[in-house]
């Protein structure tokens, strides 16, 4: 090789070196990046409006509307098989509650077997006993109206 080459040689590997090292600070400066703003995490922005209402004149306390008188239950699940809500069934007996299963069918046509517990004159009797099924048989109730019999 002459002088000549081998000089232009040198600062060809020499210019490779530096693009790749470049190369690789920049996808290593590029992943830091996007994994710092994908931690971020950004409260959202809350802005106040102020309306100014003209001046109504004093409402009329409300009556108080009557309580409704309507019995309501604690619906403890809703199942597409009557075998797993015979199982939810079993499993409040040995909790000491009562529950029965009533079917039901959705607008798709599709059946349903609802796994209801008792039969409550005020939802305040009802609260007390879903919150005790809750702590011991472990599930997520619902308060419903109770349906005809």
């Amino acid at each position: 090789m002459t002088k000549h080459q081998m000089v232009t040689m040198r600062l060809h590997r020499n210019g490779v070196i530096l693009a790749v090292l470049l190369a690789l600070v920049m996808a290593i400066l590029i992943f830091a990046a996007g994994y710092l703003t994908a931690t971020i995490v950004r409260k959202p922005e809350v802005r106040r409006v102020v309306v100014n209402a003209p001046a109504a004149a004093p409402a009329k306390p409300a009556a108080k509307p009557a309580k409704t008188t309507t019995p309501v239950t604690i619906r403890a699940g809703a199942f597409a098989t009557e075998d797993e809500a015979k199982a939810l069934v079993q499993k409040l007996a040995a909790n000491q509650f009562e529950s029965r299963i009533v079917s039901s069918e959705t607008e798709e046509g599709t059946a349903l077997f609802l796994v209801l517990v008792g039969s409550y004159a005020t939802r305040d009797e009802a609260m007390r006993d879903m919150s005790r099924m809750e702590q011991n048989v472990g599930i997520n109730a619902a308060i419903i109206p109770a349906p005809a019999p």
